[in-house]
C-alpha cells in the first residue's frame, strides 16, 4: 500500500514522512468525506477501515410522456436518458507496515476535514501500543474492542453474508477448490488465524468460542514452512471478493438453494478459454460504447481506458489463476465488467442502444398486441413464451444471433 523511497536528510520525523509516498487518490480514497474510523494494528501491519461519502454518476430515464414532449416523430426517442451525480456510502479498507503508521496518521490529519466523529474503535494488540500516538495525532478518543471477539463476529458475517466464500481445497482434485453454493449452519468450524504468530479458535456459536491452540511462529514463516512442504504458492490461496448486493428471490420455493449458473468454468479449461477470449475481445467494442454514452463529458475516453487496463488485467488473471476471484462463471464475468464500469463512473454503457432499440420495439408494439388478440388461447400462450425465449437469446448471444 506505501512506496517505499529513498530517505533524505534531515530530522529523524523528516526521514520517515520522506521515506513514504501517499498519494490520495491510490491510498485513501474519499479521506476528505471519512465519517467513522475503525483500526486494527498488529504485530507487523495495520489494518485502517473506514466509511465515507463518495459522488458516482447513475443513470436516470425520465419519459417524455409526462413532460409533455411529442414522441409521434420517427426521430425521437421514447425517453430521454441523462447521467447524474449521486451520493453514496462506501467502505474503505487500507493496510500498511506499522513503521509507517506515525506518517500515515500525519496524513490523515491533514486531509481529514469533514469528520464529525469523535472516536476511533481500536483492535489488536497495537492498539494498546499506539493508543496515545493516535489520540494525540488525529485528536480522536480510542476505543478499543476485544480482538478475539471482532475477529469471531466478521468471520460469521462473510461466511453468512458473502456468496461462496467458503470452499473445500483439495491439491490433486480437478477443480481443486470446491466453494459452497448454498448458506448452511456454520456452526461449529476450526478458525486458524494467521498473522505475525498464528492461532487457532474453536468457534461454536455467535457467541460461544474459546482459544484453543496456536503458535509464536511468525505467519511469514509458517507460510514459508507450508510452502516448503506443500511445493505450492501462498498467493494461490488469496480470495480477492467482489462486492455483490444481496437479494432474495422470493418466487422460489428454496432461494437458498438456487443456482442460476448451469456452467462453472473452471471444471472446463475449453469453455473458460472460450469465454475469456470473448469478453477480451469485445472490451474494445465496450470502451467505445462507455464513451459514447456520454458525449458531453471530457474525460470519458480516459476514464474508458482506465477502464478497459483494469478490466484486461482481471482477465489475464483468470486465464492463469480462475480461482483468483472464486466461482468463474459468465454471469461473474459479467458481473465484474460491470463493477469495474461503475468504478470509472459509467453506469450503463449501453443506454443509448436500448434507447435507440426500445424506441423501434415501442412502434411495433400496437401491431404485435393486435396479432396476439387474433390467436386462440393456446396459440397465444406459445407465442408469448417464444417471443421471451426469442428476446432472451438475442441477448445471451447477440453477436451469434445478428451473424
Amino acid at each position: 500500500m506505501a512506496e517505499c523511497g529513498a530517505s533524505g536528510s534531515g530530522s529523524s520525523g523528516d526521514s520517515l514522512d520522506k521515506s513514504i509516498t501517499l498519494p490520495p487518490d491510490e491510498i485513501f480514497r474519499n479521506l476528505e468525506n471519512a465519517k467513522r474510523f475503525a483500526i486494527d494494528i498488529g504485530g507487523s501491519l495495520t489494518k485502517l477501515a473506514y466509511y465515507s461519502t463518495v459522488q458516482h454518476k447513475v443513470a436516470r430515464v425520465r419519459s417524455f410522456e409526462s413532460s409533455g414532449r411529442d414522441t409521434e416523430q420517427d426521430h425521437e426517442p421514447p425517453y430521454e436518458i441523462s447521467v447524474q451525480e449521486e451520493v453514496t456510502a462506501r467502505l474503505h479498507f487500507v493496510k500498511f507496515e506499522n513503521t509507517y503508521i506515525e506518517a500515515c496518521l500525519d496524513f490523515i490529519k491533514d486531509h481529514l476535514v469533514n469528520t464529525e466523529t469523535k472516536v476511533i474503535q481500536a483492535t489488536g494488540g497495537g492498539a494498546y501500543k499506539f493508543k496515545d500516538l493516535i489520540e494525540e495525532k488525529l485528536r480522536l478518543k480510542v476505543d478499543k474492542e476485544d480482538v478475539m471477539t471482532c475477529l469471531i463476529k466478521g468471520c460469521n458475517f462473510v461466511l453468512r453474508n458473502i456468496p461462496h466464500e467458503a470452499f473445500a481445497y483439495q491439491k490433486d482434485s480437478d477443480p481443486e477448490f470446491r466453494f459452497q453454493t448454498n448458506h448452511p449452519d456454520i456452526f461449529p468450524y476450526l478458525l486458524v488465524n494467521i498473522g505475525s504468530g498464528v492461532s487457532i479458535v474453536k468457534v461454536e456459536t455467535e457467541d460461544r468460542f474459546e482459544w484453543v491452540g496456536g503458535s509464536s511462529i511468525g505467519g511469514g514463516t509458517f507460510w514459508g514452512l507450508g510452502a516448503l512442504l506443500t511445493k505450492t504458492k501462498f498467493d494461490l490461496l488469496e480470495m480477492d471478493r467482489l462486492e455483490r448486493p444481496l437479494a432474495n428471490l422470493p418466487l422460489l420455493l428454496d432461494p437458498s438453494s438456487y443456482v442460476p449458473d448451469t456452467v462453472d468454468l473452471t471444471d472446463d479449461a475449453l469453455a473458460r478459454k472460450y469465454w475469456l477470449t470473448c469478453f477480451e475481445e469485445a472490451l474494445d467494442g465496450v470502451v467505445k460504447r462507455a464513451v459514447a454514452s456520454q458525449p458531453g463529458s471530457v474525460d470519458a475516453a480516459e476514464r474508458a481506458e482506465k477502464f478497459r487496463q483494469k478490466y484486461w488485467r482481471k482477465l489475464q488473471t483468470l486465464r492463469h489463476q480462475p480461482f483468483a476471484y472464486g466461482t468463474l462463471t459468465v454471469r461473474s464475468l459479467l458481473d465484474t465488467r460491470e463493477h469495474c464500469l461503475n468504478e470509472f463512473n459509467f453506469p450503463d454503457p449501453y443506454s443509448k442502444v436500448k434507447q435507440k432499440e426500445n424506441g423501434v420495439a415501442l412502434k411495433c408494439f400496437p401491431r404485435v398486441i393486435r396479432c396476439l388478440d387474433a390467436l386462440g388461447w393456446e396459440e397465444r400462450q406459445l407465442a408469448l413464451v417464444k417471443g421471451l425465449l426469442a428476446g432472451n437469446v438475442f441477448d445471451w448471444g447477440a453477436k451469434a444471433v445478428s451473424e
